[in-house]
């Protein structure tokens, strides 16, 4: 069976909640969360239609440094785990607290598709997406991609119908693609556009100084 890891990432405040961040599933783990001793310690868990837990992981609490002075008012929580087919919920547990739980959704679905055969720096493109049913904190992501190795984020937000991609300020190639993957606020999909070209990018100059508040006066290099 495919592995899907779940990614799960939020804020803890100093009263013990729990604020969700991003939140998504990814079949590759380029590199796991590195857990270090800490004062709070938070495990992520799966929990069966029964509310047994199946199954556990440590997570990465790291402290959110602020210009206040004192302690941190909040920290930064990461945990992955892998999904089991008979999970049926996921939360975060600090001892016997119960800080956070999510019901786990069905997998997404997303189809993506480009309004236009031929990209020109002239006009936006339009990206469309077709998804199933967002929930809390759903995101799309919209990687550019114009050759190997060659990627560069255009996108982070809201899941939309319509995303218009401006094209006038980057990199051409003859094999140019979007890249979408979608979060439905726990699990993941991704998909991508088919190859199209982009005329490359001429080169370009600008002026770093002065800037356009300097005042320059006679007599001054």
């Amino acid at each position: 069976m495919p592995r899907e890891v779940l990614v799960i990432r939020g804020r803890l405040d100093r009263a013990g909640r729990f604020i969700p961040g991003r939140s998504r599933s990814t079949p590759n783990v380029r590199e796991w969360p590195v857990v270090r001793e800490s004062d709070i310690i938070i495990f992520v868990e799966l929990l069966d239609e029964a509310d047994r837990v199946l199954h556990r992981e440590l997570t990465q609490v790291r402290p959110d440094i602020g210009c206040q002075p004192g302690d941190p008012q909040s920290f930064r929580v990461l945990g992955y785990i892998q999904l089991r087919d008979d999970a049926a919920a996921v939360r975060l547990m600090q001892g016997d607290l119960e800080l956070w739980r999510e019901k786990i959704p069905k997998a997404p679905t997303l189809a993506v598709s480009v309004s236009a055969v031929r990209a020109t720096r002239e006009r936006p493109l339009t990206l469309k997406l077709r998804y199933s049913p967002p929930g809390a904190g759903a995101h799309v992501t919209v990687v550019y991609k114009w050759g190997e190795r060659r990627f560069r984020p255009v996108y982070i937000g809201p899941p939309k119908p319509e995303i218009n991609i401006n094209l006038r300020e980057l990199p051409g190639g003859e094999k140019c693609l979007l890249a979408v993957s979608y979060s439905n606020g726990l699990r993941s999909a991704q998909a991508a556009t088919g190859p199209f070209r982009v005329a490359k990018l001429g080169p370009t100059v600008s002026v770093i100084r002065p800037d356009a508040r300097t005042p320059v006066v006679a007599g001054r290099p």
